[in-house]
């Protein structure tokens, strides 16, 4: 067990605890009284009180419910105990059956309530960048006038949040020229997916851009603080997609999921190099990125459908010299369907491509349709094409869910048995030595 994972779980213990002391008691016996029930109650809460106050516990939004189900059950035994008090009534007695189920329902909203910070845990975040460079962050929300917005009923121009990891400036110095890369998350992932990744690149002197694809992430939190959710249509859509049974469908989706984001990708790199005017009102960050990144030196990056992304745009946009895909399949190579099986572009790949591949597809890329493009760069692929396979990690433990979140990495993941700050590492020194030899 994890010190992250540690205090959530000694607190949900306790919470247990505490109801199933009550209700043993109680099955065929008196109450044990409104002044004990209050009392184990409320010394609960005096003791989640000073565990935060002690930093036992940080006091995060995990542990949001958690306070509310013990202030509320202390609350409440508390009002029984005065009641019961003032009106001197005998203690009533229950059935057995009855106060099981009133038991068994408080320990599962307990277990609820401490549910975030079990999935959660408290001390875990993107790993320490190893370069000497500091590093600044910013978020901004761009309008591309260009395009409209495929997922909103009434027509709204496309709106790309962006979060900005960059070395910081040296004052009175003049801007460095610095290559850019630019990152695209997974299916339904999130901007931060990949922070430890965007940290590391940064502190050695990148200027790294990691997209939220509106309403193909899972959120995007604008510059403004409103938070956009994903689209439930594209949810559906990953949910039913199946390459196996209906490859031409696939296609049609994959061409769709790949035209939102390799628009959004394009729009983020013209805007950054200078391909296009500034976006009004994007504020000081962005004018000092654009003034910092070199347009000669882009790179894109990406995990699973943003790697496919990364790799689509690889393939047809000739300023882009380096291509990072962790875990992702070449659905832009996928040019149609015949006699139910995908048929590949002719051309070979341009850019230098890092393929970054887990336990999850490494051994059987040959059974998945939509990586045929993959199999073919690692038969017959040139050598600015590098193939690496992070052995003991599943597909969600190349981003940072395996840092954030231990259990559902594992439960939604599959497999794994490398820690994820090792296998996360890895991503980092292979992704630095493939960039540091294509884009310096």
């Amino acid at each position: 067990m994890t010190g992250g994972v540690a205090p959530a779980v000694g607190l949900a213990f306790l919470m247990l605890l505490v109801e199933a002391a009550l209700t043993t008691r109680r099955p065929g016996r008196a109450e044990p009284g409104p002044a004990a029930t209050a009392s184990l109650r409320g010394g609960l809460l005096c003791l989640f009180a000073l565990a935060v106050h002690f930093r036992v516990l940080d006091g995060s939004a995990r542990y949001l419910g958690a306070a509310a189900y013990l202030s509320l059950a202390a609350a409440t035994s508390l009002a029984s105990w005065l009641v019961a008090r003032r009106r001197a009534r005998p203690t009533r007695r229950r059935s057995t059956a009855h106060v099981l189920a009133g038991g068994g329902l408080r320990g599962f909203a307990a277990l609820l309530a401490v549910t975030p910070a079990l999935l959660f845990p408290q001390g875990t975040g993107p790993l320490h960048p190893s370069g000497a460079l500091a590093v600044e962050r910013a978020t901004v929300t761009l309008t591309d006038p260009g395009r409209d917005d495929p997922y909103r009923k009434e027509p709204t121009k496309r709106t790309v949040t962006v979060g900005l990891w960059y070395p910081a400036a040296t004052p009175g110095a003049a801007p460095t020229r610095r290559p850019l890369v630019v990152f695209s998350h997974g299916g339904l992932g999130v901007l931060k997916s990949n922070e430890s990744l965007y940290l590391e690149l940064a502190s050695r002197g990148y200027v790294v851009a990691a997209v939220g694809h509106t309403y193909q992430a899972l959120y995007v939190r604008e510059a403004s603080g409103a938070l956009r959710w994903f689209n439930l249509a594209y949810l559906r859509e990953l949910q039913r997609e199946d390459a196996k049974a209906d490859p031409a469908a696939s296609l049609a989706r994959y061409r769709e999921w790949l035209g939102v984001r390799t628009g959004d990708l394009e729009f983020v790199i013209d805007s950054l190099t200078g391909g296009r005017p500034a976006p009004a009102g994007a504020g000081p960050a962005l004018a000092q990125v654009r003034a910092a990144v070199d347009p000669r030196r882009v790179g894109v990056a990406g995990h699973s459908l943003g790697g496919a992304a990364a790799l689509s745009l690889g393939r047809n946009r000739r300023d882009v010299r380096a291509v990072v895909a962790l875990e992702a399949p070449m659905l832009g190579d996928l040019v149609g369907v015949r006699d139910g099986e995908f048929v590949l572009a002719r051309e070979p790949y341009p850019a230098p491509v890092l393929n970054v591949y887990s336990d999850a597809t490494w051994s059987r890329l040959d059974e998945l349709p939509q990586y045929a493009g993959n199999v073919r760069l690692l038969t017959v692929g040139p050598a600015t094409v590098v193939n690496h396979h992070v052995v003991g990690a599943n597909h969600l433990s190349l981003t940072d869910l395996g840092l954030t979140s231990p259990l559902l990495t594992r439960w939604l993941g599959g497999r794994q048995t490398t820690p994820a700050a090792q296998a996360l590492e890895e991503v980092g020194r292979m992704t630095l030595a493939f960039l540091d030899e294509t884009l310096r």
